[in-house]
């Protein structure tokens, strides 16, 4: 079955916004971590995956864990410095992509995308 080209071009630029948004959230994680003195490369061991559906980020549990505060090790609760490397990059970049998801797919932008499709 062929899509209507409205949904094709839909797709892309969603799938587009994923891919910067994603790169750029993995830059400024990068760059935050460096700020903080991160040498670890496990830290830096991360992906982003983009398509017309979702937005995947894969990390390990290394990475999950430097925001906390407290830790809770054999029911002592320990206290630490917190990096925020995770959550407040995250959720920030989940606010940037939601609005471009909302209002970035104007007409100007499909005719580019169009006119982009037909010299391809």
């Amino acid at each position: 079955m062929i899509q209507p080209l409205e949904q094709v071009l839909q797709g892309r630029f969603i799938k587009n916004v994923f891919e910067e948004q994603g790169r750029d959230l993995l830059k400024s994680m990068d760059q935050v971590m460096r700020s903080r003195g991160f040498s670890n490369p496990a830290f830096y061991d991360r992906t982003i995956t983009a398509t017309e559906q979702s937005l995947i980020y894969e990390h390990s549990l290394l990475n999950r864990f430097v925001n906390m505060r407290h830790n809770t090790i054999n029911g002592s609760r320990i206290k630490r410095r917190a990096h925020p490397v995770h959550n407040q990059i995250l959720y920030g970049h989940a606010n940037d992509i939601i609005y471009r998801l909302m209002y970035g797919f104007t007409q100007a932008v499909r005719e580019e995308m169009a006119r982009v499709d037909l010299h391809s």
